[in-house]
């Protein structure tokens, strides 16, 4: 969801686990917190909501999701569902 996000150009805010890092940078296109940081994700939840420039900031990175695509991603699932054999 966090790639079809960035995607459509949206901030996402959200908890720094897995590979999310992969796809957000903190302060760049959304935020990232700790596990169980839920004070700050919902302070900047209502900063975001209020604050159009910083909306506008983060939706305006250049992300670059071309990695992303079907074909690598399927050429990814397959290399690590091999990989588990």
């Amino acid at each position: 969801a966090i790639v079809e996000a960035r995607m459509l150009k949206l901030p996402v805010l959200t908890y720094d686990t897995g590979g999310i890092r992969d796809v957000i940078t903190h302060g760049k296109n959304g935020f990232l917190y700790r596990q169980r940081d839920w004070h700050n994700l919902a302070d900047d939840m209502l900063q975001l909501t209020n604050d159009q420039t910083l909306y506008k900031q983060l939706q305006s990175y250049p992300d670059d999701l071309k990695h992303f695509n079907d074909t690598n991603m399927i050429k990814q699932h397959r290399k690590l569902y091999r990989s588990l054999i």
